[in-house]
């Protein structure tokens, strides 16, 4: 192979691999919008108390473990939180900030979240609100015939530091 082949293998070589990593980065980039959108949906889906449009982001077998350490499990159990949760006088509202959504990428149709859940304090016992809680998500996400859907989801909120002083 003359020094003209070499160079024109090595340059088709390059254009491909070039051309793979920018579909990979461009596909990446479609999935994080994709799966920033379908976190925001739901919010938007809760904040409006339409039980189903909130549960339809979550997969069949979909797993949701609440702050105070209830689990509900498969489309019965997500359908069943979202009830519980936005049925009676005062339902909650939240909201994911975008600058709080984390996307980690594990296999193409594999993902990891970290979000904030911001929902308004309640009104205090002299009618002044009380500060916005934040709460820390875990969201595992998979991606099935090209749709992602939340497959498990947990708070994340840190123990007490007190924990580990000595007294």
């Amino acid at each position: 192979m003359n020094l003209l082949s070499r160079l024109l293998a090595l340059a088709v070589f390059g254009w491909l691999t070039l051309g793979v990593a920018s579909w990979a980065s461009a596909q990446g980039h479609d999935d994080e919008r994709a799966i920033r959108a379908l976190i925001e949906s739901h919010a938007v889906a809760w904040n409006k108390g339409d039980i189903k449009a909130a549960a339809a982001v979550y997969s069949d077998n979909a797993t949701i473990v609440t702050s105070s350490g209830q689990v509900y499990t498969g489309r019965a159990g997500v359908e069943k939180w979202h009830v519980e949760a936005l049925s009676g006088p005062n339902p909650s509202t939240h909201t994911h900030p975008s600058e709080t959504i984390r996307v980690y990428f594990v296999r193409s149709d594999v993902a990891v979240a970290d979000v904030e859940s911001h929902s308004p304090g309640a009104v205090g016992p002299v009618g002044q609100p009380a500060p916005m809680r934040k709460t820390p998500l875990f969201i595992t996400l998979v991606k099935t015939a090209g749709n992602w859907r939340i497959a498990a989801q947990r708070p994340t909120t840190l123990p007490s530091l007190s924990m580990y002083v000595r007294h």
